[in-house]
């Protein structure tokens, strides 16, 4: 046994499948509340998962283990990223035995209709469980370890604290228990203890394992009738007209039934009582008796009082095999596109080598799925049944954020991209003025209130994405660059649309708040009235113009200073030629006049987005924050990328996408020289 600990909060899945009558469809669903009752999870079925100690070895689920909760969300495969996969919840939790069961609660959006409706016709057959281990046991191969009461044989790996965090309806489940429960769960009860009680008895009578019911009753006709033949113990005979009370078979197993309920009953009392709910199932697996279990739970208790045993599991854990498969996968392949990966998890170095191909056959083995001998039906396979699309995407999102960080962009030295909106809605951008100025307050005087005024301008987020694709065709011929330079290109567009956005702010020459164009000569007072190449005067006539800008109130100068002056790409090699000269001659008697713009008197910045606009036009821009703001949804700065198997295109579509808007603030800290 090998204890670990846990670094990771990443779920792990697990499959069932509907209970269904002999037409295929759920027993339990009911139309009208739009709830089946299903078994969420389960100690009887095992999955196969991958240890990079021990290989592929079963894993056990505890029921005792399983944190309680009220109600988790029931979603559409596992998807987390967006609310529209949320098809409704799953509540009403219990443990029954080896179960645990719930009762799934569709809504009524379209999207739960049509899971709810495929689901009733028997085309929906399968759930699967999202849980997040908490404490777990590795059992080595032929090692052999007690955990609450019941024994363990390697290799395997038992979790024995965990917490259910959602539960999906999906098209193909990889366990054999997961059908919604039958409605009469009496005769689900009967039919398990049937099945107990003939295991027992063919064990008892000396029948092989695969003897049928009518064998086993049989038998225990023909054994009762030998009973009957046999020496009677000392006892009053009976009367000589007295015949045999005839053997009923029926009657012998429904008592037998009985007795085995009783007994299963009384032992799982005694053990949820006393907190030894896995050794019940343990017990009534052996046939022990109500006596014999009651000496053994209180041995267990007696153990306690002593300090021999600890009332819970003393345990800590790893990140789950799962987990650590796809972050090796996913350090491989990034190693093998080239991004810098920093001290990678083990087990990518050896993966780095993998072809795509290669990595989709391990994927399977990994997820413990069959492994077809058709390469495209086993890349497809991987492609649905095991993580390979998580971690392809993930990848492919490094290759995104690395065009994304890397692209260069100007509008970022001037630009305010702290903004932050919740939704879509025409936002009112609110901008409080500056108060008014203090006032003398004489002997025996009265303090006045001061005066603010504000100004609205008003904005609202875009959508720009687009999509891209990983076909199969690009796994079977290894190509890596659908991988790395598709969504490379895709964060440099991004980047670009991003400085679109900005930049269109200053060319769209828009109304602002007060119903005037940000660029106006006599109301704004910000527009040169005639163009001029970059000089002192027109440079000094856009200085003065910002400086004397009053408050919203119109009571004071704000004496404002520009920071910044933007220019197209076609004036940068003379306007820098003149920020460069400190003298400036050709004045009369005045050969060199000192150049008071030399220098970083200004912070320059030239784009070619400005060219396309104006080829000689110039600006004079305030402090960053109070000139152009860029707004994201909910401040998300960076893009978003999800994905879903393709439908048209064969593979995975993998769609990025960025919420922004760019908006002007307040003219006074603006100024445009159309330029000569």
């Amino acid at each position: 046994m090998k204890v670990r600990k846990i670094d990771k909060d990443e779920l792990v899945t697990r499959s069932l499948r509907l209970r269904v009558n002999a037409e295929g469809r759920p027993e339990t669903i009911n139309k009208d509340n739009r709830t089946i009752e299903i078994t969420v999870a389960t100690e009887t079925d095992t999955v196969r998962v991958w240890d990079w100690e021990l290989g592929l070895v079963p894993e056990i689920l505890l029921m005792s283990g399983c944190r309680p909760v009220t109600q988790v969300p029931l979603l559409d495969t596992h998807s987390r990223e967006s609310v529209s996969k949320v098809l409704g919840s799953v509540r009403d939790f219990r443990i029954d035995g080896a179960d645990q069961l719930g009762l799934a609660r569709y809504s009524k959006v379209k999207e739960a209709d049509d899971a709810f409706t495929k689901t009733d016709e028997g085309h929906l057959t399968d759930y699967s469980a999202g849980y997040r281990p908490l404490a777990t046991t590795s059992v080595a191969d032929g090692e052999t370890v007690v955990i609450g009461g019941r024994s363990f044989t390697g290799p395997c790996l038992v979790i024995t604290e965990w917490e259910l965090k959602e539960v999906s309806t999906c098209p193909i489940g990889a366990d054999n228990r997961a059908k919604a429960r039958a409605l009469d769960s009496n005769n689900q009860e009967e039919d398990i203890m049937l099945k107990e009680f003939l295991r027992k008895m063919r064990g008892e009578l000396g029948l092989p394992e695969d003897a049928t019911e009518d064998q086993v009753r049989a038998a225990i006709v023909k054994a009762a009738e030998d009973a009957k033949r046999a020496p009677a113990a000392p006892a009053p005979a009976p009367a000589a007209s007295a015949a045999p009370a005839p053997v009923n078979p029926d009657e012998l197993t429904r008592q037998a039934v009985a007795d085995e309920r009783t007994r299963t009953a009384e032992i799982t009392a005694l053990c949820e009582a006393h907190g030894c709910r896995d050794l019940a199932a343990e017990l009534l697996k052996d046939g022990t008796s109500v006596a014999e279990a009651q000496r053994q739970v209180l041995g267990i208790l007696q153990g306690r009082s002593s300090g021999t045993q600890a009332p819970g599991f003393q345990v800590e854990v790893t990140t789950t095999e799962r987990d650590k498969f796809r972050a090796a996968a996913q350090d491989g392949l990034s190693i093998r596109l080239g991004h810098k990966v920093e001290n990678p998890v083990p087990g990518a170095t050896g993966l780095a080598s993998y072809t795509l191909r290669e990595m989709c056959r391990e994927s399977l083995v990994r997820a413990g799925q069959p492994v077809p001998d058709n390469v495209m039906e086993m890349i497809g396979r991987a492609m649905t049944t095991s993580d390979l699309p998580n971690i392809l995407g993930n990848v492919a999102n490094k290759s995104l954020m690395a065009g994304y960080e890397t692209q260069p962009e100007t509008y970022e030295a001037w630009c305010d991209t702290s903004g932050s909106l919740a939704d879509f809605k025409l936002a009112d951008l609110v901008r409080r003025g500056e108060t008014s100025d203090l006032e003398e307050v004489r002997e025996d005087g009265e303090f006045r209130y001061g005066k603010t005024a504000d100004t609205k301008e008003q904005a609202r987020l875009l959508t720009f994405g687009k999509i891209i694709k990983f076909t199969r065709q690009s796994i079977l011929n290894d190509d890596l660059g659908a991988l790395s330079d598709v969504p490379r290109d895709m964060g440099e567009a991004v980047q670009r649309c991003l400085g679109d956005l900005a930049y269109a702010a200053l060319t769209a020459n828009a109304n602002t708040g007060d119903g005037v164009a940000l660029f106006h000569t006599s109301s704004h007072a910000n527009l040169a009235s005639s163009g001029a190449a970059v000089d002192v005067t027109p440079l000094g006539a856009g200085v003065k113009a910002m400086g004397l800008h009053k408050d919203l109130l119109g009571k004071r100068r704000l004496n404002l200073r520009p920071t910044f002056f933007l220019g197209p790409r076609s004036i940068e090699g003379v306007a820098e030629q003149f920020f460069k000269t400190d003298k400036i001659g050709g004045v009369a008697n005045k050969p060199n006049l000192a150049n008071i713009y030399f220098g970083d008197y200004f912070t320059r910045v030239y784009d070619a987005r400005l060219d396309d606009d104006s080829l000689t036009a110039w600006y004079l821009l305030g402090p960053k924050g109070r000139t152009v703001k860029m707004f994201f949804l909910n401040g998300q700065k960076t893009p978003y990328m999800e994905q879903r198997m393709g439908f048209e295109v064969d593979g995975i579509e993998l769609k990025v996408r960025i919420d922004a808007a760019a908006k002007a603030l307040d003219y006074r800290p603006f100024y445009k020289n159309p330029g000569a």
